[in-house]
């Protein structure tokens, strides 16, 4: 049956494979009319974007193993020593150890001075050093008559030091001699002897301390000192001053705690005082700080003996300040008190016309209250502006003695004073070329008993420069300049004397031919005014002091 169906199916396809030949061949056969010519074309192309594949169904996962051997490689490195870089030093500066420096001028006027330094050492320090000026002149006085005005200022200072690893022993011994004549008077009748109104004063002045100079912080840090003073004048009166004073203080964190006390007791004989003074003082403080401000907190207790009475005073301490702009803008406020301790000796060196054998009390500032701007406008200009309100008991003013020609001067006092002060000063520095400095004040006092504050100015200007030329020439300038100032009038209390205001140029020139001689020139007074710093006492008029100094 198989054979007999493929038979069929075989007859079956050969036939209809003679009919379609058969009807394709009648087609050919027909009759085509061309109504153009035949133009072939072939259309476009499109590209199969399909990739062949293989599908791999099969994987084979692979399962590593290994191990790691541990093994030492040698290496050696030999060291080449590199030679250390050397700077070529610089030389260093001769030093010499002595100086002298002599001069004259007109008044008769002498100039010297002496100075021996020990040279470079790394522990010690020290030497002498001794200065002599004097006038030997008459000067004329608002009556007409010339009076002897001579005057000497005498100096000897011996000073050492010693350092140790951690601490530094220093130690001065001074001795002055200075002498003065009370040539100032307004009765046109006195007629003034040298003798009988000379005047001089001589000081020994001893000091020894001990200070610390660690280089950390952890670290107690002292400085002590014990100083003695004897001073007299040519009335034999005198005077013993003895003073110790300690600081202290230590780092914590950032902190800084410490504390100043000091112990002054003043013997006087019986033609200045019969009674002595002692001041103890007792300061704690802390300092507190942070990255741009500091506050310093502190109480001082002071202890005012004289004879048989004690007075006991505290002042509070309080300092603050805050860097606005780094060094540059940094304003400030405070707070503080003292008590100020006058005695015979300092206030000479202040007026050295005072009455012999003067009796001088101590002044209470009971509150100063300060607050100002300092900083710097570039590193070359700084400043500061401050003011100040201070209250004072028991003032102190010089005024003309009434006993006498009034050639002498008295102190007088005002129970309680206020006193406001404004303060500035700006200075430039460039280098050692050139250096400028100026600074003034502005006082107003509102007395309780005082008519006026007698001799102290209403204001004062200080200019100073320097100029450095090649250090071969160098010029020194001063200016100096007080305002108004009275001095009361025994003879008419309503009217009290006014002191005219003051204006001081001074001119220092020196050229320098080598490093060891120079000479100088010094122009004091340019102005050649007649000056009246104390009521009755004209000062010198135009000045002149030319001179050489050496180094050997």
């Amino acid at each position: 049956m198989n054979k007999i169906l493929v038979i069929a199916i075989s007859v079956f396809c050969t036939a209809m494979l003679f009919v379609n030949f058969a009807t394709a061949q009648a087609k050919l056969n027909e009759d085509v009319n061309v109504v153009k010519p035949y133009d072939p074309t072939v259309g476009d192309a499109y590209k199969i974007n399909i990739l062949p594949e293989i599908n791999d169904t099969s994987s084979l996962k692979r399962k590593m193993t290994y191990s790691i051997y541990p093994k030492q490689i040698p290496v050696s490195f030999d060291v080449i020593p590199i030679q250390p870089a050397k700077m070529v030093s610089e030389p260093i500066s001769k030093l010499y150890s002595t100086y002298i420096k002599a001069g004259a001028g007109n008044y008769n006027t002498l100039l010297g001075e002496a100075g021996v330094n020990m040279l470079r050492s790394k522990n010690y320090s020290g030497g002498v050093y001794i200065k002599h000026l004097s006038s030997v002149s008459k000067i004329k006085l608002v009556n007409g008559i010339k009076s002897p005005a001579s005057y000497s200022d005498n100096k000897v200072d011996l000073f050492g030091k010693k350092c140790y690893e951690h601490s530094t022993l220093f130690g001065d011994a001074t001795y002055e001699r200075n002498a003065v004549h009370n040539y100032g008077t307004n009765f046109s009748d006195t007629i003034f002897d040298k003798k009988q109104i000379f005047q001089h004063y001589n000081t020994i002045t001893g000091n020894a301390g001990l200070s610390s100079n660690y280089k950390d912080s952890e670290h107690l840090n002292y400085n002590t000192s014990i100083k003695y003073q004897y001073f007299e004048d040519n009335f034999k009166s005198y005077q013993n001053l003895i003073n110790i004073t300690t600081d202290l203080n230590k780092y914590y964190d950032s902190e800084v705690i410490g504390g100043n006390i000091e112990v002054s007791w003043l013997n006087k004989n019986s033609l200045i005082d019969t009674n002595n003074n002692a001041l103890v003082k007792i300061n704690p403080w802390v300092k507190l700080s942070g990255a741009q401000w500091r506050v310093k907190l502190g109480l001082s207790m002071e202890t005012d003996a004289y004879s048989d009475s004690v007075f006991y005073h505290f002042y509070p301490t309080v300092l603050l300040q805050y860097n606005v702009i780094e060094n540059f803008l940094i304003p400030f406020i405070g707070v503080e008190g003292k008590m100020q301790q006058n005695n015979f000796a300092i206030n000479t060196k202040e007026n050295p016309f005072l009455k012999p054998g003067l009796q001088i009390q101590n002044s209470n500032n009971k509150i100063n209250l300060n607050a100002g701007i300092k900083g710097n406008f570039s590193k070359k200009v700084s400043f500061i502006v401050r003011g100040n309100y201070g209250i004072f008991n028991n003032m102190y003013f010089f005024v003309n003695d009434t006993v006498g020609a009034g050639n002498y001067f008295d102190v007088v006092y005002d129970k309680e004073v206020q006193l406001l002060q404004f303060y500035g000063e700006i200075a430039y520095k460039n280098t050692e070329k050139l250096n400028v400095f100026l600074k003034g004040n502005y006082y107003k006092y509102t007395l309780t008993d005082l008519a006026k504050p007698w001799h102290k100015p209403e204001w004062d200007v200080t200019f100073t420069a320097r100029y450095n030329l090649r250090n071969k020439i160098i010029v020194n300038a001063d200016v100096f300049a007080l305002g108004d100032r009275f001095a009361p009038n025994y003879l008419s209390p309503n009217e009290p004397y006014k002191l005219k205001k003051i204006i001081d140029a001074n001119l220092g020139l020196e050229y320098r031919y080598s490093k060891i001689l120079s000479v100088f020139l010094n122009l004091n007074n340019i102005t050649a005014s007649k000056k009246y710093y104390w009521n009755f006492y004209p000062s010198q008029g135009f000045n002149a002091v030319g001179g050489l100094t050496y180094s050997f």
